[in-house]
């Protein structure tokens, strides 16, 4: 017998808003956060503010016009 199709429908929407968080960037924080402690043990982790900002800053640094 089937399963019921409200936790089908629950599992894929949660499967699609990880998909969005990926897309978007929302969760590269955290994945920084975790690779640090992995790699980095014992350094300080950048706050959150100074993760966006050094990353804003590598992303647009030698870029000379708009289009």
């Amino acid at each position: 017998m089937p399963e019921p199709l409200a936790p089908r429908l629950r599992a894929l929407a949660a499967a699609l808003a990880d998909v969005v968080r990926g897309a978007a960037g929302l969760d590269e924080y955290a994945r920084y956060v975790a690779h640090h402690r992995r790699r980095h043990a014992g350094e300080p982790c950048p706050s959150r503010a100074e993760f966006f900002r050094n990353r804003q800053s590598a992303r647009w640094h030698g870029v000379r016009r708009c289009c």
